[in-house]
C-alpha cells in the first residue's frame, strides 16, 4: 500500500523546485540579454601625441645656496615639472612657482622642508596649466614669496 498524501507532498516540492529553478534561468536569460549596448561602436582611444623633448635647468643662489634644477615636459597648453631642491632651511612651507610671459604665477607643487630636504634635496613633480613657450622662470619660494633660487626658460 502507497501513503498518497506522502507521494503528493514529494510531487508538489518536486514542482516547486522545478518551477524555481526556471524562474532563475528565465531572469538571467533576461538580465544577460537586457544589456545596454551603444547604438554604434565606441571609437578606438587616439594615440598620445609624442611628448617634446624635455627642457633642463639648474641653478645654485649664490645668497641662499639653494640648488635647483627644473625639467619641463610640454604637453598639449599645458607643462610637467619634475623639480630637485637642495639646502633648503627646514621647517617651512615651500612652493615650486612658474612664472609666465605675461607676469602671471602658478604654483605648481608645494612641500613642508624638513632636515633630510636641506642635506639630501626633495623632489617635487607637479604640473602647471601654462603652455611651455610662456614659461619664463621657475622658482622655489616660501609662503611669504621669499625667492630661494630661480631658473630662466626665456
Amino acid at each position: 500500500m502507497t501513503d498518497d498524501g506522502h507521494h503528493g507532498r514529494h510531487t508538489l516540492r518536486a514542482v516547486a523546485v522545478i518551477a524555481v529553478v526556471a524562474v532563475v534561468v528565465i531572469l538571467v536569460v533576461v538580465v544577460a540579454t537586457s544589456r545596454r549596448r551603444p547604438p554604434h561602436p565606441l571609437p578606438s582611444p587616439r594615440p598620445p601625441a609624442p611628448s617634446a623633448s624635455p627642457i633642463v635647468r639648474t641653478t645654485t643662489d649664490p645668497g641662499s645656496s639653494v640648488r635647483l634644477s627644473v625639467r619641463i615636459v610640454a604637453e598639449q597648453g599645458w607643462i610637467r615639472l619634475h623639480s630637485t631642491v637642495i639646502a633648503i632651511p627646514p621647517g617651512r612651507e615651500y612652493r615650486i612657482v612658474v612664472r609666465t610671459t605675461g607676469g602671471t604665477e602658478v604654483t605648481a607643487g608645494a612641500w613642508i622642508g624638513s632636515n633630510t630636504h636641506t642635506l639630501e634635496g626633495v623632489t617635487v613633480d607637479g604640473t602647471a596649466a601654462v603652455p611651455a613657450a610662456e614659461v619664463a622662470s621657475v622658482a622655489v619660494t616660501d609662503a611669504d614669496g621669499r625667492r630661494y633660487a630661480t631658473v630662466s626658460f626665456t
